[in-house]
């Protein structure tokens, strides 16, 4: 059945025929489109239908979308660690799927901001990944346990599960080369991991530095630091204190 708005809304379109044999066609034409749909008329409906939604409902079009990417652009968007270590690590699943979203966020003047804390969890991700493969070695079952979480490891490690895929395509288990590939160092320090970061999303970084009861917000856009606006100073310290507020037992 046919909703009664497109009903109307085709009896309306179909007015621009002078003939009323080229109307009859056209509505005939236009109500087989929805009743006795076809492979190709499902695929148009659906694309259409998404279109909709996406304007009315997400304003990803028109003026609600420009005003929706103003509002981006002045808000502090802070960048996990799960988001930070996907986009570094060579080889992982969802690397390209991170990487072009903060291309495409980059491309319409999103900042993407992280803490020292975040930026910390990490490096730390890196490190155990590299004592690991010092310990065991590149094809210990360890390394492969830790990549997919198996026991003895809680949590796969996203740099040695990248590992294991990317050594297949290359066909080298040489994991120096494979932090040369994500780093541009075969043994990196926290100051490579940072560049690496930076270079990728951070072009304007906000570092967090201090203890609970002092923040220093600093936001660095190339060579040169600036300090935040009073306003944005304030937003941003009064959302990481909310993130770092631990729930009352």
């Amino acid at each position: 059945m046919v909703p009664p708005f497109i009903l109307r809304f085709i009896k309306r379109r179909q007015r621009k025929y002078d003939d009323y044999l080229m109307r009859q066609a056209f509505m005939t034409v236009a109500i087989d489109a929805f009743v006795r749909a076809e492979d190709a008329e499902r695929v148009f409906l659906g694309r259409l239908s998404r279109g909709f939604f996406a304007f009315h409902s997400l304003g990803v079009f028109g003026e609600i979308a420009r005003e929706r990417i103003a509002i981006a652009k002045h808000t502090v968007w802070l960048l996990d660690s799960d988001t930070q270590i996907p986009a570094l690590a060579a080889g992982h699943p969802t690397r390209l799927v991170a990487r072009n979203v903060f291309e495409r966020l980059k491309a319409a003047g999103v900042r993407l901001f992280t803490t020292e804390s975040l930026f910390d969890e990490t490096f730390t991700h890196v490190w155990f990944a590299n004592k690991l493969v010092r310990l065991h070695g590149e094809n210990s079952r360890d390394v492969a346990a830790a990549a997919t979480a198996q026991p003895p490891y809680r949590k796969s490690n996203a740099f040695l599960e990248g590992f294991i895929r990317w050594r297949t395509v290359r066909n080298t288990g040489d994991f120096r080369l494979y932090m040369r590939d994500c780093f541009g160092t075969s043994d990196p320090k926290q100051t490579d991991v940072r560049r690496a970061l930076e270079q990728l999303v951070l072009k304007s970084s906000l570092l967090v530095r201090g203890q609970d009861s002092h923040l220093q917000i600093l936001i660095c856009e190339t060579s040169t630091c600036r300090r935040l606006q009073h306003l944005r100073m304030i937003s941003a310290m009064t959302h990481i204190r909310k993130l770092r507020r631990k729930p009352k037992p």
